[in-house]
């Protein structure tokens, strides 16, 4: 009898032929084991020298790769600006900035204020989002904190909520309000609301990823903002991932233009190039899965590893240079083809046989040993009453499918 144990994968594609890839990188945990002074990290940044700066619920710590140097400020937002200093927003509302060589740090004067996240002006100068409405700004050459401008709505977000796009607009998230764009020069704010669906909740965004005129935007749902066209719409695949596995914490984007959304149920990579979209999640199952789903921050760094911060599971390290994608094609000439182009999911048991269903009623087997695909449909006596959406297993050796209803069936 055959033991399923561990979900591995959702990928959807609306893509003309199906292209479904089995994303095997494997995830290294730097936790509580390893030295870390808390499993609570809030934020990763990486300095010039190449050295991480992890910011935890119980102080600051400098990882060389090897070994771990505490520093006890408790952080929860770090910012590295052109100049390669640290800035650090602690758990008490301070605002610290320290050089990364010398480790010698500074605490801002007179500044004690809930600040939604830290960014760089082109200018140079240090800007400070309140979540109050108020956006400051540390000026460097005078060393004080000035009142820079006032949105007019409370600023929502628990990351870098506020993005600069070359000096001369920012983008402020608004929660259900939508996303305000404000223009420097002129000083014009502009609220483009979310587009809102009759059968959803009301949706909201709490981070923002820009990247040249294109703005993501994600919180319980997820939408794409063009600055040019200034046209804003969903991407419901990956609202529908979002919706099921909670709210969106963190975007950041990688060298291949793929968008990785940290959730507080899981991490979710969307390709806006070809429409795929991975779910990964922690499975107790797995020791090379993710450590926690609550994930807090993404950070990306020169060498292309992406590092995800959890709540309560430490820090995870993905190498996105050693990835590697199995890709089943859809072949109308042969029969173990699977025959959709819709794939709703995926299951992956003990032996490795990875399993898939399409939205035209079609269960798929992969033995990844063999390399050899087996498709159940109604041609070989496996008849599904409607689309399927999900496949999983039990300790039985049971596959499960179930349609877009969510009633479930065994498969024979």
């Amino acid at each position: 009898m055959i033991k399923y144990y561990y979900l591995i994968v959702l990928l959807i594609t609306f893509s003309t032929e199906l292209n479904a890839q089995i994303f095997e990188n494997r995830f290294e945990k730097l936790t509580v084991k390893q030295g870390l002074p808390s499993s609570n990290i809030f934020e990763v940044v990486q300095d010039k020298k190449g050295f991480l700066w992890i910011g935890t619920s119980k102080g600051l710590v400098r990882f060389d790769g090897i070994g771990l140097k505490m520093f006890p400020i408790p952080s929860e937002k770090l910012f590295l600006d052109n100049e390669g200093i640290l800035w650090i927003k602690s758990r008490k509302n301070a605002l610290v900035y320290m050089d990364p060589e010398s480790f010698v740090y500074h605490e801002v004067e007179n500044f004690k204020l809930p600040v939604t996240g830290i960014s760089q002006t082109a200018d140079g100068n240090i800007l400070l989002p309140v979540i109050d409405g108020n956006i400051y700004k540390y000026d460097k050459t005078t060393g004080e904190v000035k009142y820079f401008v006032n949105v007019g709505q409370k600023i929502i977000g628990n990351s870098q909520v506020v993005k600069e796009n070359h000096g001369a607009t920012i983008y402020v998230a608004l929660g259900s309000l939508g996303l305000m764009e404000l223009d420097l020069k002129t000083g014009k704010k502009n609220i483009i609301p979310l587009p809102a669906s009759k059968d959803k909740a009301m949706p909201t965004i709490q981070t923002i990823l820009v990247s040249d005129s294109i703005v993501y935007v994600a919180g319980n749902s997820f939408f794409k903002y063009n600055s040019r066209s200034k046209k804003i719409y969903e991407i419901p695949e990956v609202s529908r991932l979002i919706e099921n596995t909670g709210q969106a914490n963190n975007l950041i984007n990688d060298k291949e233009g793929n968008v990785w959304i940290g959730t507080g149920k899981g991490l979710i990579n969307y390709n806006p190039a070809n429409g795929n979209i991975f779910k990964f999640i922690s499975l107790d199952t797995d020791s090379k899965s993710l450590s926690s789903d609550n994930i807090s921050s993404l950070f990306l760094d020169k060498s292309n590893i992406l590092w995800i911060s959890t709540i309560k599971g430490g820090l995870n390290k993905l190498d996105l240079n050693a990835k590697r994608f199995k890709v089943l094609m859809v072949n109308k000439n042969k029969s173990d083809s699977p025959s959709g182009n819709f794939v709703s999911g995926i299951y992956a048991d003990s032996k490795d046989n990875v399993w898939i269903v399409t939205a035209n009623k079609t269960l798929t087997r992969w033995i990844r040993n063999e390399d050899r695909l087996i498709s159940y449909n109604q041609q070989s006596g496996f008849k599904a009453n409607s689309d399927l959406a999900f496949v999983t297993g039990d300790s039985l050796g049971n596959i499960w499918i179930g349609p877009w209803l969510w009633t479930l069936h065994k498969a024979t």
